[in-house]
């Protein structure tokens, strides 16, 4: 709006970490480094005798050399002398870890995690909620929300003809925003409340949403209803377009157990009441166009589809043939409850020898014993 401009700084470093001492470094043949970047898994890196000059005497720039062959995520330099390995993910989120015993005696290398410091996770792919944040604590009086594609996009709360907008720096273009001066209108109707359907697909394009008065009659409020192929699916009363409130539409419709299971609300312009309205969304859908039978089939020269599926599994069998274990007898069992249980000696040949040898402690039943108990 004319008002001098503001920086907003987007800040992230990598997590990195430096060797204790400088090269040369005395290695042996076979002896590896483990390092894991970010949430990956353990790297062993190993060392042989023909990556160096003499291995036992190697030099930062040899083991730099040999750590980059290997190191996925990362990158090993060598500043004055002295090895440093570096995460390539620049941000809060940036994670690296360089620990064994080989890092520890013959690097001596930092033991534990290492880790990255910023204002976003990753510089390198800053989230639309990162940038709200951002821009919206220090820029007074402009509002991030995305656009109806999802895309990121700037306006300012006042409308009309002496509303201005301009981005300049070098973040401009990696956040996809031009450098042009953009100024309102006097057309009166603004977007005020942006809805997007929860999950992609041409389904969405049944919904419609309804904006009524609200049904407390509170002022600076107002209803919002969710309608699939005509019916009306959810309704939300008495909603504010105020951060601060407890009904705050973006609070409610976006609840994780509570709020709308086919809408995502997003407040364009803060403190703004949308007019009574009903409006469908659209532009859903379900990436299949293109597609027919030939895509599903397949052939099996290209192995592709379901004939790609016949072909691993081989040649089907002619008809009337079996399979093998088809005609092998089959068991069943079952277990069936009921009826008077008779109690069974299960090893009478044990039991008679020990009635022989003189033992008194069991009783064959029917049977006559040699020698009375």
């Amino acid at each position: 709006n004319g008002a001098e401009a503001v920086d907003v700084v987007f800040s992230g470093t990598a997590a990195s970490v430096s060797a204790g001492r400088p090269g040369p470094y005395t290695l042996t043949a076979g002896q590896s480094l483990r390092v894991r970047v970010d949430d990956g898994r353990d790297v062993f890196i190993p060392f042989s005798e023909e990556d160096f000059g003499d291995i036992t005497q190697a030099t930062a720039q040899e083991v730099a050399a040999v750590l980059n062959s290997g190191l996925i995520g990362g990158r090993a330099t060598v500043e004055a002398g002295v090895l440093r390995i570096a995460n390539d993910t620049q941000g809060a989120s940036s994670r690296l870890e360089v620990g064994d015993a080989v890092a520890n005696t013959v690097f001596g290398f930092a033991g534990g995690p290492q880790v990255g410091s910023g204002n976003v996770q990753r510089l390198r792919a800053v989230e639309l909620a990162e940038v709200r944040a951002l821009v919206e604590a220090a820029v007074a009086g402009v509002r991030v929300a995305p656009s109806s594609l999802g895309a990121l996009q700037l306006l300012t709360q006042s409308t009309g003809p002496g509303a201005s907008l301009r981005v300049q720096g070098d973040a401009a273009s990696g956040l996809g925003l031009d450098a042009l001066l953009h100024t309102g209108d006097a057309s009166g109707a603004t977007d005020v409340l942006h809805l997007e359907a929860r999950d992609a697909g041409a389904y969405a394009n049944r919904l419609e949403v309804e904006v009524r008065p609200p049904t407390n009659g509170a002022p600076e409020t107002f209803d919002v209803l969710v309608l699939e192929d005509g019916a009306y699916r959810e309704s939300f009363p008495n909603l504010s377009s105020a951060r601060g409130d407890a009904r705050y539409v973006e609070r409610v419709l976006n609840d994780e157990r509570t709020g709308s299971t086919y809408v995502r609300a997003f407040m364009v312009q803060p403190d703004a009441i949308p007019d009574e309205q009903t409006v469908a969304l659209s532009g859903g859908a379900d990436g299949l166009v293109g597609l027919d039978d030939t895509d599903f089939i397949g052939s099996e020269a290209g192995r592709s589809g379901l004939l790609r599926a016949r072909r691993s599994a081989g040649p089907l069998p002619s008809p009337g043939a079996r399979a093998r274990h088809a005609r092998r007898p089959q068991r069943h069992g079952a277990l069936l409850r009921g009826g008077e249980r008779r109690p069974r000696l299960r090893r009478p040949r044990l039991a008679r020898g020990l009635q022989r040898h003189g033992h008194r402690l069991l009783r064959l039943a029917g049977g006559r014993p040699r020698r009375a108990l």
